[in-house]
């Protein structure tokens, strides 16, 4: 393999095909074309592909040691998923006090639904049936 041909290049995922068109300069002679909800090819042709060669992947890695088209290509690949997974598999980062404690396990079994109301419970039932009503009201 001394090219990169459509079928090597749609084997990649979008990502990772939109990273090496920006790095390469790879421009599309063609519109995506689409057959059964396949993408058959994403207009970029055999002559678009061809600026990645042995120089331009040697001087993207910056390695002029390795000549192996196939082991630069991998090289790219990888050098290209390490610059575009970092954004998507990055940790979000939230401090721990915004962190909201799980409520409560309640043992289903243990629920009355006939107990009397402690006095804050009947007291937030009147005000949330009070807003309902007054909501009702106000609709019609």
């Amino acid at each position: 393999m001394e090219q990169i041909f459509p079928a090597h290049w749609l084997a990649l995922n979008h990502d990772m095909r939109e990273r090496l068109a920006t790095v390469f300069g790879i421009k599309r002679s063609a519109s995506t074309e689409i057959m059964n909800n396949v993408i058959i090819s994403d207009g970029r042709s055999v002559k678009d592909l061809s600026v990645i060669t042995k120089e331009a992947m040697q001087e993207y890695i910056n390695d002029t040691k390795e000549v192996n088209f196939a082991r630069l290509w991998e090289i790219t690949q990888s050098k290209a998923l390490g610059e575009i997974a970092p954004a998507q598999v990055a940790p979000i980062m939230v401090p721990v006090e915004s962190i909201t404690p799980p409520a409560p396990v309640v043992d289903e079994k243990k629920i009355n639904p006939f107990r009397q109301l402690t006095k804050k419970e009947s007291e937030v039932h009147n005000i949330l049936t009070k807003n309902a009503n007054d909501t009702k009201k106000k609709q019609k």
